[in-house]
């Protein structure tokens, strides 16, 4: 056998080294990207858009949280049990009835709740804010129970208002029985309503900072010495080491856009779970209903996939722009432009063009001359398809003065004249009047006179008598 020299052999051996490094790291890179995909990678349609997902839960729903606009849906409206899911509405109504730093005592009931808990203790003073985190982040329902009595006073009655505010956000397929979601046979909700419940509540940067949180520390309370450490439920805030399926790949339930929102599971309603997730200007909720494990988070990656691969802001209305003119009567001018007075935007597809939009000017009949600038004549309706997408102002972008025209000329000189007769009439009888009166006048003064002269005339007669009589 031929023997190579000992640098020969040296180099070839370091040369392996090298490659079985180089490949080493391949692999390593391979895998390290496959785990981690970017969104693009999702996006195998035309123009990267994404179809929409194959949802395993019963119900679901993805809506825009700016407008309430819904992006995908799958039996919405299809009523379920919500499981803790209800307790949103119980955060909602806290923190529009109560204050943060209000102090609760603990009632007689509110122990006594089962499932998930902090085990609160009757008598117990603990402030709102506390009983909230409490509620929402290891969801317990004797938190729940605790504000719905200090929300209302008795169950009774916090139930009413629960089901009255929920039909003032339109959730017409809600009916609740309890704040916490107990099984009950009345007490059901839809995928769609809870995301109307969701987006109302999310627009309180209490409950924002709240569900977004993974662990808290309650402080001790006058009956429970020790610090209550929970940690939230849902999953998206904490678990990297679990995969799911998010077409077609594996990816970690932890997600850093995530920003809520609630968790609920009984075995009735299965697994529930209310998601918010925001990418820039964008927030999209997730609701869905009735699934299994971590295919609820599975779904509600791929709701928010969809929606930020195949939406985008648009601005379908610009400020000032002209979208109709007004007709106008008597003026100097026949018509005057209007332009929106602010500027619209909403989520829309990202292959959409104005061509799929209907702008509705809705402008009344010609308005009589004259027109401010500025002023409010009409309004602008945006529609696709029968979806209203936004509405705005129309105003006159310029002043048009009213003509001066033959006919009102004439009619102002016939006026006049009138006023001018009218005038001199008075004029000539207020004059007559004033010469009567001083004709009047003279001869009450003639009269008074002459009555005088007579007087002392015929004073002047009798003292001449007088003094002929003494004589």
């Amino acid at each position: 056998m031929k023997s190579h020299p000992f640098w020969i052999r040296s180099a070839r051996t370091k040369h392996n080294r090298i490659f079985a490094v180089f490949m080493i790291l391949c692999v390593f890179v391979t895998t390290y990207i496959a785990a981690f995909p970017a969104v693009s990678s999702y996006a195998d349609g035309e123009e990267g858009l994404l179809p929409p997902p194959e949802i395993k839960a019963e119900s679901a729903v993805l809506i825009d949280a700016a407008s309430g606009r819904i992006l995908f849906n799958k039996d919405m409206d299809k009523q379920e049990f919500p499981a803790s899911t209800t307790k949103i509405m119980t955060a909602l109504l806290a923190v529009e009835n109560l204050t943060l730093d209000q102090v609760v005592t603990v009632d007689a009931e509110s122990p006594f709740e089962s499932g998930s808990r902090i085990y609160l203790q009757e008598g117990e003073q603990i402030d709102v804010n506390n009983l909230l985190h409490g509620a929402l982040i290891p969801s317990a329902n004797d938190c729940a129970y605790a504000l719905g009595i200090a929300i209302s006073g008795t169950m009774d009655q916090y139930t009413q208002l629960m089901n009255a505010r929920a039909a003032e956000l339109g959730a017409t397929g809600t009916h609740f029985d309890n704040p916490n979601g107990m099984p009950n046979p009345d007490h059901v909700t839809t995928a769609h309503d809870l995301a109307l419940i969701a987006r109302e509540a999310m627009t309180h940067e209490e409950i924002r900072n709240i569900v977004k949180t993974y662990e808290y520390t309650i402080p001790p309370t006058n009956l429970q010495p020790e610090a209550r450490i929970v940690h939230n439920s849902n999953r998206f805030l904490y678990d990297g080491r679990h995969y799911v399926d998010v077409y077609g790949q594996s990816v970690p339930i932890y997600h850093e856009d995530i920003t809520g929102v609630k968790t609920g599971y009984t075995d009735a309603a299965r697994n529930c779970l209310i998601a918010s997730c925001k990418r820039g200007d964008i927030e999209l909720i997730a609701v869905t209903m009735k699934g299994e494990g971590y295919d609820v988070y599975a779904d509600s990656l791929s709701l928010f996939e969809y929606g930020f691969s195949n939406y985008e802001t648009k601005t379908i209305v610009t400020k000032g722009e002209k979208y109709s003119r007004l007709p106008i009567i008597d003026g100097k001018n026949t018509s005057v432009d209007l332009v929106a007075a602010e500027d619209v935007t909403t989520l829309m597809k990202k292959d959409s063009t104005p061509a799929d939009l209907a702008y509705d000017d809705q402008v009344g009949n010609a308005v009589k001359a004259p027109v401010d600038a500025g002023g409010k004549y009409a309004v602008l309706v945006v529609r696709s398809g029968d979806e209203v997408l936004g509405t705005v102002d129309l105003l006159a972008k310029s002043s048009v003065e009213a003509k001066i025209i033959k006919g009102n000329i004439k009619s102002a000189l016939n006026v006049a004249a009138t006023i001018l007769k009218i005038v001199v009439a008075v004029v000539v009888f207020a004059i007559v009047m004033f010469g009567i009166l001083i004709l009047r006048d003279n001869a009450r003064q003639k009269k008074r006179r002459e009555h005088r002269k007579r007087r002392r005339a015929n004073r002047d007669a009798h003292e001449i008598s007088f003094i002929k009589r003494i004589k």
